[in-house]
């Protein structure tokens, strides 16, 4: 249910004084669960691409001997499939864009020992993947 705060019951009070903060444990694993989760990121950027590019090419050769009328709508709906497809598929591109420039870092600035202890480089990749949870909104969104 929704409370105003002067609504609020006296039990539930704490609440609003409550600070929160979010736990992150540090492993020398980090970098390589990091890359597993960009493989996972990459296969499914990957099948959405191909899934795009097949039905882009269904419709294009469908439209060949068509009327005006329906090639105008036909251009329409690629329109539209191109959106649904790329715009939901960019917060897998995410966990990849990040991981690969950790990767960067790690070999060519501070190596990869004083990386694998790095805790803001571990931090930064674990907020990275919180992206890979938004894609069913993004969608939505898209749709709408």
């Amino acid at each position: 249910a929704y409370y105003r705060r002067s609504d609020l019951p006296v039990n539930l009070h704490w609440v609003i004084e409550k600070a929160s903060y979010i736990i992150i444990r540090h492993s020398t694993s980090i970098i390589v669960e990091g890359a597993f989760v960009a493989a996972l990121c990459g296969g499914n950027l990957f099948l959405i691409v191909l899934m795009l590019v097949q039905t882009l090419y269904e419709i294009h050769n469908g439209i060949t001997n068509s009327s005006a009328a329906t090639r105008k709508y036909q251009e329409r709906a690629v329109t539209a499939l191109k959106l649904q497809g790329i715009v939901p598929s960019t917060v897998y591109g995410i966990p990849i864009a990040y991981i690969f420039a950790a990767y960067l870092y790690a070999y060519f600035i501070a190596g990869f020992e004083s990386t694998s202890h790095d805790p803001i480089l571990g931090t930064l990749s674990a907020f990275s993947l919180i992206p890979m949870n938004w894609h069913t909104f993004v969608h939505s969104l898209t749709i709408l």
